[in-house]
């Protein structure tokens, strides 16, 4: 969107007033085909991402309560431990899968399995070594992530603090929390925050 000002003069007043507006770029300086002419008034624009800021300052003070209540560190120890012995398992599993496929050849040898039967059946294991690898990979991801949580979380609750009590915008405040907003041929506003990887790290901690 690109930001624009027109000044209209009242007939009633004869006095000129000056409107500032934001319209379609792609519109206005690439073409005109691709997008439609919609615009949105600076001071309704304005109106909309203050709240928006307002509202999302007040769900990161109701998470942080929330976490508070809970406790940070019980809940990460517990995730902590529940991953461990998935781990564990996942481990087991890998070792009993790898020592039957091992053990196939040995019973094709002996005659106990048939040509095919073998091929067969080490190709089910072979697969299902794959799956418990692959699953066991995620685990150790979730391990590793788990470390970092503790030094993401109060940084996250830190830098929405700051600004609350926010009654005017301005420019930093607007860079600091807001990633992306779309403006809707509709005048719907769409406004991505932020710091979404760690709002979302800490909702699922806390369910």
């Amino acid at each position: 969107m690109s930001k624009k000002s027109s000044v209209r003069k009242s007939n009633r007043t004869n006095k000129s007033t000056r409107h500032t507006y934001y319209g379609c770029s792609t519109y206005l300086f690439r073409s005109k085909e691709s997008c439609s002419y919609h615009v949105i008034k600076l001071e309704l624009l304005e109106e909309a991402v203050l709240k928006a800021i307002q509202t999302q300052i007040s769900r990161v003070a109701n998470l942080e309560q929330m976490m508070e209540k809970i406790s940070k560190e019980t809940v990460i120890l517990e995730k902590t431990t529940y991953l461990t012995d998935q781990k564990m398992k996942l481990q087991r599993e890998i070792t009993k899968f790898e020592r039957v496929s091992s053990d196939l050849y040995m019973d094709w040898k002996t005659e106990i399995l048939t040509r095919d039967e073998y091929i067969q059946l080490k190709s089910e294991f072979s697969e299902k070594i794959v799956q418990v690898k692959a699953q066991l990979q995620q685990v150790l991801e979730e391990l590793r992530l788990q470390d970092s949580k503790e030094e993401t979380i109060q940084p996250y609750f830190e830098y929405f603090r700051k600004h609350g009590n926010i009654t005017k915008l301005n420019r930093q405040i607007v860079q600091d929390l807001i990633e992306t907003i779309y403006i809707h041929e509709s005048k719907e506003i769409t406004i991505v925050f932020r710091f979404t990887e760690q709002e979302q790290e800490i909702v699922a901690l806390i369910k």
